[in-house]
């Protein structure tokens, strides 16, 4: 009878830590220059009642440079390109109407203190221009509303070559429940219970024959 309070326990604190923890993505430094990744620093927290850190993990370039080459990177490597191909029918079973729950789901994402610094050139000037100002309309159309502190800098580059350069500084946040079920729902389990799929009714169940 002990064993199965302390069991039941365990899985209402799982539930309680689920349900009320949020997850932070702290990108203090990711600056991208053609392609090519010259910082990254990230620290990933996960926060109950949004306060209190019961994990925490930083991911920089020197630690992933550590990891290049490493028995344990391509175990991980494996693993996940395995999963990917086994979960990729279901996602491409989703459809539009599907896509909604996970855009509901995407919207509760909270951007915090976000700051972008893009430098970009083109080998002609006026298509330089006309995509520096494309990119800031963008930025202020879809971020301003859902970014609290946004500050950014968008600087045409008029060069006889491709360049750009990407700096950002940001804060995401989202609760651990609603990434749990953007997963689901990417994962097409909806998808299979909309349309029937995971039905264990039997198909001659009513049937007098």
């Amino acid at each position: 009878m002990i064993v199965f309070f302390i069991i039941l326990g365990i899985i209402l604190l799982t539930i309680l830590f689920i349900i009320c923890s949020t997850l932070k993505i702290n990108i203090k430094e990711l600056e991208i220059a053609n392609k090519k990744i010259i910082k990254f620093n990230v620290k990933l927290t996960l926060n109950l009642f949004n306060r209190i850190a019961w994990l925490k993990i930083t991911i920089n370039k020197d630690r992933i440079n550590k990891l290049k080459g490493s028995n344990k990177l391509k175990i991980i490597n494996n693993i996940l390109k395995t999963k990917i191909l086994k979960d990729y029918q279901d996602i491409k079973a989703i459809s539009i109407k599907d896509i909604k729950p996970i855009l509901e789901n995407i919207k509760k994402i909270k951007i915090e203190k976000t700051n972008i610094k893009l430098d970009i050139g083109t080998e002609n000037a006026a298509l330089t221009a006309y995509i520096t100002g494309a990119i800031a309309a963008i930025i202020s159309i879809l971020l301003a509303r859902k970014v609290t502190k946004l500050q950014y800098l968008i600087t045409p580059v008029y060069t006889d070559k491709n360049y750009i350069f990407l700096s950002i500084n940001c804060i995401i946040a989202l609760k651990l429940v609603h990434i749990i079920n953007i997963i689901k729902q990417l994962k097409g389990k909806e998808v299979y219970q909309n349309h029937g799929k995971t039905s264990n009714r039997r198909t001659y169940a009513n049937s007098n024959g």
